[in-house]
C-alpha cells in the first residue's frame, strides 16, 4: 500500500514554479501526505516496523519536497488574495 503513496510523492514529479492552476499530480501529492498520516498506522499489525519505517525514509525526500512545494502554493494564494499579487 505504501507504493501507491510512494508514487505520488515521487520528488522528481515536484514542478518548479508555483501554479496558479494545480495540475493534477498536484492535488494527488497533496492527498497522499494528509493519507500517509492516516495509513502508515494501519499497516503495523501487517507488516513488519522496520519494513515500514524503512519505506516512509526512502520516501522522506519527496514528502519534504512536496511538502515545501504545496507551502509556497499555499502562501502564493494567500498573498495574492491580500496583495494582489499574480
Amino acid at each position: 500500500m505504501l507504493e501507491i503513496f510512494a508514487e505520488h510523492l515521487d520528488e522528481r514529479k515536484v514542478p518548479t514554479t508555483v501554479n496558479s492552476n494545480p495540475h493534477a499530480h498536484v492535488r494527488l501529492a497533496y492527498g497522499a501526505i494528509l493519507g500517509l498520516g492516516k495509513a502508515a498506522p494501519l499497516l503495523l499489525p501487517d507488516t513488519p516496523p522496520e519494513d515500514v519505517l524503512q519505506q516512509l525514509l526512502d520516501m522522506l525526500p519527496g514528502i519534504i519536497k512536496w511538502s515545501l512545494y504545496l507551502l509556497a502554493i499555499s502562501n502564493h494564494h494567500y498573498l495574492s488574495g491580500i496583495l494582489d499579487v499574480k
